[in-house]
């Protein structure tokens, strides 16, 4: 800042950083705040960055229960294509005893896998996914039971 003073006011005049003309108060451009302000920002940016990364860990692949879930899963299309294939009046139809066998191995192949997946370390999710598809299981073999073909 240079500083000049006069009769009866002291005027006060800043310097940029480059050499030339100084720059009245009025025309001064505040880079403090801004500074402040970009500091903030970069802070808030930070913040946000750190707060929406997350690192998750994984159980390795295994590809004895990939396999075991493909075979259930083929044993589920097999059960309900056989049961579209059987008419209603046909050699009982579609009655809940003509299936019930495969039912019962398909449930303990369900059971099978959910257990496995509950030994393995740092799988919440794959053991969660094969819960509800165990009651959903479950819960349609009992409407099947329910409903007489």
């Amino acid at each position: 800042m240079i500083e000049s003073k006069g009769m009866k006011s002291l005027v006060r005049q800043t310097v940029l950083p480059f050499p030339g003309k100084p720059v009245s108060k009025s025309e001064h451009i505040n880079t403090e705040g801004y500074l402040i302000n970009f500091r903030l920002l970069i802070v808030i940016f930070e913040v946000l960055l750190l707060c929406s990364c997350r690192v998750t860990f994984l159980p390795a692949y295994d590809a004895g229960i990939s396999e075991q879930i493909d075979q259930v899963s083929k044993a589920v299309d097999k059960l309900y294509l056989s049961m579209l294939e059987t008419t209603a009046s046909e050699n009982g139809g579609r009655t809940f005893e003509k299936f019930a066998a495969q039912y019962v191995d398909i449930e303990v192949e369900m059971n099978s896998l959910l257990n496995k997946n509950k030994i393995r370390p740092l799988n919440e999710n794959s053991t969660r996914i094969c819960e509800i598809t165990l009651q959903l299981w479950i819960k349609y073999k009992q409407e099947h039971k329910k409903t007489i073909h």
